[in-house]
């Protein structure tokens, strides 16, 4: 069930930070993403290639709900999501969507993976996979390890080619 509702998120991106109007006003998400995409990440025209944008979640004073945006393709997702790296210092932020098992998994991790990068590790999440310096973490055995710098033969964890 989870990896259904992985595939059918596929070609999602959450975008934070972007302004909603007052009120009950309309507003149009794919001209509000299509304009944020030319002006914070040289992507023109991206607009063509938005299939169903929309807010989510509940309206909160003061907070602007995050627009969930299904793309065509992929490949034009993936093109807006390595360009989001231009948002540092912005109060703007895209992200994957998954579905909320996967985002609570994610969110057990991360602090491991700001860890792992502070000590100089090269970390990375997948789903909801964490890989240090190529290894797939399982734990506080396999972070020891990983710190030992004795990967191999190490039955607790998987190798990850990269």
């Amino acid at each position: 069930m989870i990896d259904l509702q992985c595939r059918s998120m596929r070609d999602n991106l959450l975008f934070f930070g972007l302004a909603e109007p007052d009120g009950n006003r309309k507003e149009n998400c794919v001209s509000i993403v299509d304009e944020f995409c030319e002006d914070y990440l040289g992507i023109r025209n991206i607009g063509q290639d938005i299939e169903r944008p929309h807010r989510i979640g509940r309206r909160r004073s003061g907070e602007f709900r995050p627009v969930v945006v299904k793309f065509s393709s992929f490949t034009i997702r993936e093109k807006v999501r390595w360009n989001a790296s231009r948002l540092g210092g912005t109060r703007f932020g895209i992200q994957e969507q998954f579905p909320r098992q996967i985002q609570e998994q994610r969110k057990q991790l991360y602090p491991i993976l700001k860890d792992a990068r502070k000590r100089g590790e090269r970390a990375t999440l997948v789903v909801n996979k964490l890989y240090i310096d190529g290894v797939e973490y399982r734990g506080l055995e396999t972070l020891d390890t990983c710190i030992r710098g004795t990967k191999d033969g190490d039955e607790g964890a998987t190798h990850m080619e990269g």
